[in-house]
């Protein structure tokens, strides 16, 4: 007699384990956040090769007083991303302002002149190889890439300052 041939148990089709979907990280944030007609939010990246310990501004008009208190609650890292918020309401000259950065294991700060912060969405922090800190971004108003670096060099030649 010939007896069937038994068929074989059918495979069963592993269950996939879900994968968790990894919540982006949000970028941090330089000032506090805010909204408001005053308000100016600007995504700006640390691309200068050193970490950033202080951010300070100050209307462009005033003298070496009137900076404002450190904006950053931590160390901004080297090619880190971070949202500033800026309240132009606390300022008297409304469209100029100086930026004052230190470094990290610095006690000197470098500053960004007559810095543009409403005619940029995004900014790129840079520091020359002669030692000027600038911003490069894409400006608003002219539809241009563009930067301060040569401003910076003309400001630092006309005041008689060193870089950095």
């Amino acid at each position: 007699t010939d007896e069937p041939t038994p068929t074989p148990p059918a495979e069963e089709t592993p269950t996939p384990t879900p994968t968790e979907t990894p919540t982006p990280e949000l970028p941090k944030i330089i000032g506090t956040q805010a909204e408001g007609d005053s308000i100016i939010v600007i995504e700006l990246q640390n691309s200068t090769g050193r970490n950033i310990t202080s951010f300070q501004v100050k209307d462009a008009n005033m003298g070496p007083e009137g900076l404002s208190d450190n904006m950053l609650a931590d160390t901004w890292k080297t090619d880190e991303t971070r949202i500033l918020y800026f309240d132009t309401a606390n300022y008297q000259n409304g469209t100029m302002w100086n930026v004052r950065v230190v470094f990290e294991g610095s006690e000197n700060g470098s500053t960004i002149t007559n810095y543009p912060f409403t005619d940029m969405k995004s900014g790129i922090f840079n520091y020359s190889q002669d030692g000027y800190l600038y911003v490069s971004f894409h400006s608003t108003s002219t539809d241009t890439d563009t930067d301060t670096l040569e401003k910076e060099k003309s400001w630092h030649s006309a005041a008689g300052t060193n870089a950095g």
